[in-house]
């Protein structure tokens, strides 16, 4: 009846459950609450809980949660129902992150504390360690659950929603935030099958290769001592005489760091070793290693929405560092392929799709092969950039690979609107490495062959500048 009386109006609902795992572990009892009141509801009342479910499928009534994805994921799994079958549920969680910006303190009892000003019990508090959630009496449960994360949730959704209409964010909390928050929901309970005997062999090849790159770079003056940051830093900044371009914190050392080192490796050969051998060894360890070991066949990943301030994506594994080559031993869903792209491609056509520039858009309206079959040179927008920039006809029409990284590079640092030192360290970063002057020559040539692209990047920054918003 308290669920039904629900329909049509708004409400905050949360799962006590026996544990985090949404797999392994069951619903012990359900809170809810409404403007006056809070109920909790457990044992032979979660037999109700169909009626949830259908209260949640109501578009009138206002559902509310803190870390909706875990209520949706124990609604999939104990109740059958898609996540993205439901009415979105408005989550108190990342409306607070999207007013903050900061990726920390936007759990449920720390907003509790801070905005609302109430003492509030943790979970260890009611269950102790050692402690099952069966042997709590019920009453303690109720208290805290149905009060207490219930009631604050249902008061931060009064609060966070004035909050956001103050600041302007709530359409992109409406029409963003909340709809995507299913969809990760569902994302999460799908896992990547991963090709293990791939794996081994990948594993195999990249210990060879590193293996071979370290007895260079030792054969090469480092010697025999251990690969440690601290003798690494004294090898390059003290017997190369390399130039320190960075300092650690505290300024104990020159920083090693691979965006550090990547800004001298042109002066020194053992730089592009170490780099490299350091990318080898990261593959090895940090991706490949611990699937083998494991004999990992799927992989499941969470997905935080409430992670970084430019609002991208980051999971855990950060499945988004693997490199290209290792994403190759993910076994696509039958009917589908994996599709590993590196964003360098995507940038430029959202940038031509902006500008409508026809120069840039041109690339893009082509079709990839001419009628014969063959690739159809003109449907590649960095070789039309390469011919602009005044590059060799012949190197840019054969995608010579050193200067089609340097065209990608100094277009990347360029679209941004960066001037010659900055275009320098974005180059750096893709192994280009050129001298001021030589970035400019290259902004000036690109400013005058792409003028709408230019005409729109300086319209944007002065929308942003008036309206505060990009």
């Amino acid at each position: 009846d308290t669920l039904r009386r629900l329909h049509g109006r708004k409400f905050s609902f949360d799962f006590e459950t026996t544990g985090l795992s949404y797999i392994d572990d069951e619903i012990v009892g359900l809170a809810v609450a409404d403007e006056k009141d809070s109920w909790y509801i457990a044992r032979d009342g979660l037999k109700a809980m169909p009626e949830l479910v259908s209260l949640l499928q109501d578009k009138d009534a206002t559902a509310v949660a803190h870390g909706s994805k875990f209520e949706y994921q124990f609604l999939k799994t104990k109740l059958g129902v898609e996540p993205t079958d439901l009415a979105p549920v408005w989550d108190t969680q990342i409306m607070h992150w999207l007013h903050t910006s900061m990726p920390g303190g936007n759990d449920l009892k720390s907003m509790a504390r801070k905005l609302l000003g109430r003492d509030v019990l943790e979970f260890t508090d009611v269950v102790p360690d050692g402690t099952l959630i069966h042997d709590v009496p019920l009453e303690t449960l109720g208290r805290y659950a149905a009060a207490g994360d219930a009631r604050n949730t249902y008061d931060l959704h009064t609060l966070m929603l004035k909050e956001l209409r103050g600041d302007g964010l709530l359409s992109v909390y409406t029409d963003i935030e909340m709809p995507v928050t299913p969809v990760l929901a569902e994302m999460e309970m799908s896992p990547i099958r991963l090709d293990l005997a791939q794996a081994a062999k990948m594993l195999e090849e990249v210990t060879r290769q590193a293996n071979a790159l370290e007895r260079a770079f030792r054969y090469m003056g480092y010697g025999d001592g251990d690969i440690t940051p601290d003798r690494i830093a004294k090898y390059f900044y003290e017997e190369l005489s390399l130039p320190v371009v960075r300092l650690t914190k505290g300024e104990k050392r020159g920083a090693i760091d691979s965006e550090t080192l990547d800004k001298i490796r042109h002066l020194h050969p053992q730089v592009q070793l170490y780099l490299e051998w350091k990318k080898l060894v990261s593959a090895q360890e940090k991706f490949l290693l611990p699937i083998v070991e494991a004999n990992l066949e799927w992989l499941r990943f969470g997905i935080k929405q409430t992670s970084t301030r430019t609002g991208r994506l980051s999971t855990t594994p950060n499945m988004q560092n693997w490199p290209v080559k290792i994403r190759s031993i993910i076994i696509a869903p039958e009917g589908m392929e994996v599709w590993a792209r590196d964003y360098n491609q995507i940038e430029p056509r959202i940038a031509a799709f902006g500008a409508q520039d026809p120069a840039m858009m041109a690339a893009y309206r082509l079709p990839s092969r001419n009628a014969d079959g063959s690739l159809n040179l003109d449907a590649d927008p960095y070789i039309r950039l390469g011919l602009d920039m005044g590059f060799d006809g012949q190197k840019v029409l054969t995608k010579d690979p050193t200067t089609r990284r340097v065209v990608k590079a100094v277009f990347l640092g360029w679209m941004y609107g960066a001037g010659g030192f900055k275009m320098q360290e974005t180059c750096a970063k893709e192994g280009v490495h050129l001298s001021i002057a030589e970035c400019g020559q290259f902004k000036r040539a690109l400013e005058e062959a792409r003028p709408q692209f230019v005409q729109w990047r300086v319209k944007l920054v002065e929308q942003a500048r008036q309206t505060g918003v990009a």
